[in-house]
C-alpha cells in the first residue's frame, strides 16, 4: 500500500498546500492505527521515558515488533507488551544497530538541542525503507530559555532535504503535537 496515497486519501488531504501540512484532528495515538493499518510490522520508537505511546503502538498493532529506545526510560520491562523490545542505550548508540531500511517507522521523541535533534532525524531517517514513516513528538516552539529544538530542527532538515510533502498533528486532540512524512 503506498503510504502517502494512503494518508492523503484517509485524511482528504491536498498536497498542493505548502508544508507542513496540518491534519488537525489526528492524534499520535490514531497515527498508531495508522501504522496498523499499513502493514507496518518493525518500528523504533526512540525516546520512550514511561513506556505510555510504546504501550498505545503495541495495543494499536499485535503484529508489530517495536524496539523501544532510551537510555534514561523509567519502563519495567513488565509494563509494555511483549511485542516490544526495550533497548536501554543512547539514540546515537542504538542507531548504529540498526540496518539500514529495515524499519517501517521511526517514531523520535527525545530530548535536546537542535544538533541533536537534527543528527538523530538523519540517522534514523536512514534506517526507515521507502514507503516508511518518519515521524516524531514536541513539534512546538519552546521558550530560547529551553534546550528543546524539536520545531526548529524538523523546518530545517525538511527545507534542507527538500521534504514534501511533511504533516503535523494533533492540534485538536494532543497537548504536545507530533510531525512525520513518508520516506520517499
Amino acid at each position: 500500500m503506498n503510504t502517502l496515497k494512503y494518508i492523503t486519501k484517509i485524511y482528504k488531504l491536498a498536497l498542493s498546500s505548502k508544508s507542513p501540512i496540518e491534519i488537525p484532528n489526528l492524534s499520535r495515538a490514531e497515527l498508531a492505527k495508522v501504522f496498523a493499518n499499513l502493514g507496518f510490522t518493525k518500528g523504533a520508537q526512540v525516546g520512550i521515558w514511561d513506556g505510555a505511546y510504546s504501550k498505545i503502538l503495541c495495543a494499536a498493532n499485535p503484529k508489530l515488533t517495536l524496539f523501544g529506545i532510551d537510555i534514561n526510560s523509567r519502563t519495567d520491562r513488565r509494563a509494555v507488551s511483549s511485542n516490544c523490545r526495550l533497548i536501554r542505550a543512547k539514540s546515537q548508540d542504538a542507531v548504529k544497530k540498526v540496518v539500514y531500511e529495515s524499519l517501517d517507522f521511526v517514531y523520535l521523541d527525545t530530548d535536546g538541542d537542535f544538533s541533536s535533534q537534527t543528527n538523530d532525524i538523519h540517522e534514523w531517517s536512514k534506517k526507515v525503507r521507502s514507503g516508511g514513516v518518519i515521524a516524531g513528538h514536541d513539534y512546538f516552539r519552546y521558550r530560547s530559555s529551553c534546550a528543546i529544538r524539536c520545531w526548529e530542527a524538523v523546518h530545517a532538515y525538511t527545507q534542507a532535504y527538500r521534504i514534501s510533502p511533511w504533516f503535523v498533528i494533533g492540534r485538536n486532540t494532543d497537548r504536545v503535537r507530533s510531525w512525520f512524512w513518508a520516506k520517499a
